[in-house]
């Protein structure tokens, strides 16, 4: 059995669970989850149209050299400002970064994309600027990618 089945079956259980408790939360439960699937999928579809893209005309010899374990921490930094400004959700951020790992990249440049991805988001830099301060805005983003980098490497030389 492979883990997404097991995580199918764990659902499916707690839902019969939940039925049998209370039919009412568990009805709200199930519209909520519907409204964020109706959500997540659009992103998600645009991430696997651009994994296709990437894979039509990008070679993952190109991928591997760039983003690969001989790239060394420029390869890391080169991940991390591509996550800096990749215009995507966190749930897409993880489909993406398997493909990339498949395609050649190391860890470490994966922990990078993954962490400036999450952490920093260029589209909200004029607000977060707006209600907390310039100062305080780039001081958190530059200690985030920072750290960041020194994480992504501490994994890349873990694993």
């Amino acid at each position: 059995m492979r883990v997404g089945e097991i995580y199918l079956a764990v659902a499916g259980g707690l839902l019969l669970l939940s039925l049998l408790l209370d039919r009412g939360r568990t009805a709200q439960a199930l519209l909520t989850a519907w409204k964020i699937t109706l959500q997540v999928l659009p992103v998600l579809f645009f991430i696997f149209v651009l994994m296709g893209t990437l894979q039509a005309f990008v070679p993952k010899e190109t991928i591997a050299g760039l983003l690969g374990a001989k790239s060394g921490p420029g390869g890391v930094l080169l991940a991390e400002a591509v996550g800096c400004f990749a215009l995507i959700q966190p749930a897409a951020v993880f489909p993406f970064s398997g493909y990339l790992l498949r395609s050649g990249a190391s860890y470490a440049a994966i922990a990078g994309f993954v962490l400036t991805a999450i952490l920093i988001g260029i589209s909200t830099l004029p607000l977060e600027a707006k209600l907390l301060g310039i100062r305080f805005t780039a001081a958190r983003n530059f200690l985030t990618f920072g750290a960041a980098f020194l994480v992504a490497l501490v994994i890349g030389w873990i694993l």
